[in-house]
């Protein structure tokens, strides 16, 4: 049974290391370029009404969707912190129950 929650727990281990990379490149690679392009770098190409549409759907639209995923993201991490520690919560109390029987059994012999 050790080994299935040793296995169970790298495993979550190994899910919340690639979670916070994927966290990480979407702050990264994803909200940073647009960040700067709404500051100012589409209209050192492009000027006019089309640039100014383009800037306030990113803004409006696009920007704060890429900050929903990665809010989603952090939740699932968290909640998956979560379910890592009440395995290890079990696990400890069911071990602390069969200690606690097999110490009645060791008295009652």
């Amino acid at each position: 049974m050790d080994v299935l929650i040793s296995l169970a727990k790298a495993v979550l281990e190994k899910v919340l290391s690639q979670l916070n990379k994927v966290i990480a490149d979407i702050a990264e690679q994803g909200l940073a370029p647009l960040q700067r392009l709404v500051q100012g770098e589409v209209e050192k190409v492009w000027r006019g009404k089309g640039a100014q549409a383009f800037i306030d759907e990113l803004s409006s639209i696009f920007i704060p969707g890429v900050g929903r995923v990665s809010d989603n993201l952090t939740k699932l991490h968290g909640d998956i912190q979560s379910a890592r520690d009440r395995i290890e919560q079990a696990d400890r109390e069911a071990d602390q129950m069969i200690r606690g029987r097999l110490e009645e059994k060791a008295r009652f012999f």
